[in-house]
């Protein structure tokens, strides 16, 4: 994503104007590139050799490439395995998390990616612990960034911790972004999955669609789906890593942000409307998956 490749490296330039009387030395981003790499920012690249010099920090910056095709060659592998070795802080912004998890790099430890690639990536990397409703994890060594646009947030992160709290102030002013962080929670959508192959599953799966409003009984989902509920049960757990509670749960509160969206309903009427009847509880539940309060979810997000 060359918007984010260029964007990283002027963020970096401005903080180091910022500098004055400060005890860091300052900035010198540069791009590497593995051969073949092709674009604007590309321009003036070094190429990526396995022994080359260690960087204090590797940022690998977004892309805009399907899940299904981001992987690691063999080189990049090896040239991440030697900057983590020797010490490097290794960044990661959007679908760049899958190029460190790929090396090995985040088996243990706890990350983030774009919401919308954490199936892909559980099931790719069992060994990371994802915490997609962060926008930042910093785990010293290892720091892991969310959305596309997150790479804003890294590097304000970056600056904040070599350069200080004062000129990661004046470089969110200067960029107009919002220093205090954001998390990636209120953004998030339930986008189910119905490609597993699974016919028994997908047919509780548009049960529940269908009646989401209902109260759950496992007992008659299961009977209506053909199984037992002990089967039932194992199936969501095993294929959508979610009970049926939590998948009718995220069913509701996905209905309700789009309520909250696009119709000038009260949230009185909205709890109702999407299965709930107590609103203290729909607020709670509401504001633990979004991070938000309803009220704020519709200041944010209305059309």
């Amino acid at each position: 994503m060359t918007s984010a490749v260029f964007g990283i490296q002027e963020m970096l330039e401005v903080a180091n104007r910022y500098l004055q009387g400060a005890a860091f030395r300052g900035f010198d981003p540069y791009v590497v590139t593995t051969l073949g790499a092709e674009g604007p920012a590309m321009v003036n690249a070094i190429p990526m050799v396995v022994d080359a010099d260690v960087a204090d920090v590797v940022i690998i910056p977004p892309s805009l490439m399907d899940s299904a095709r981001i992987e690691a060659d063999s080189q990049t592998v090896a040239w991440l395995t030697v900057q983590a070795e020797h010490g490097a802080t290794l960044c990661s912004v959007c679908a760049g998390a899958f190029l460190l998890a790929e090396a090995g790099l985040l088996d243990g430890h706890v990350a983030t990616t774009h919401w919308a690639l954490a199936s892909v990536f559980r099931h790719r990397y069992p060994n990371t612990h994802l915490r997609v409703e962060e926008m930042i994890v910093d785990e010293g060594n290892r720091i892991t960034a969310g959305g596309v646009t997150a790479y804003l947030d890294l590097t304000l992160h970056l600056i904040r911790r070599y350069a200080g709290e004062r000129v990661a102030r004046q470089v969110g002013s200067h960029f107009l972004i919002d220093h205090r962080g954001r998390r990636q929670s209120a953004y998030q959508r339930f986008l189910p999955d119905t490609n597993h192959g699974d016919m028994v599953l997908a047919r509780a799966q548009q049960i529940l669609e269908r009646d989401f409003r209902k109260a759950l009984r496992i007992g008659a989902l299961a009977s209506e789906a053909g199984v037992s509920e002990r089967t039932l049960l194992r199936r969501f757990r095993n294929v959508l890593g979610l009970t049926p509670v939590q998948y009718l749960q995220a069913l509701r509160l996905e209905r309700a942000r789009e309520l909250l969206e696009s119709s000038r309903d009260s949230v009185d009427r909205i709890t109702q409307r999407v299965g709930y009847e107590d609103v203290s509880s729909f607020r709670r539940l509401f504001k633990h998956a979004t991070g938000v309060s309803p009220a704020e979810y519709r200041r944010k997000f209305a059309a």
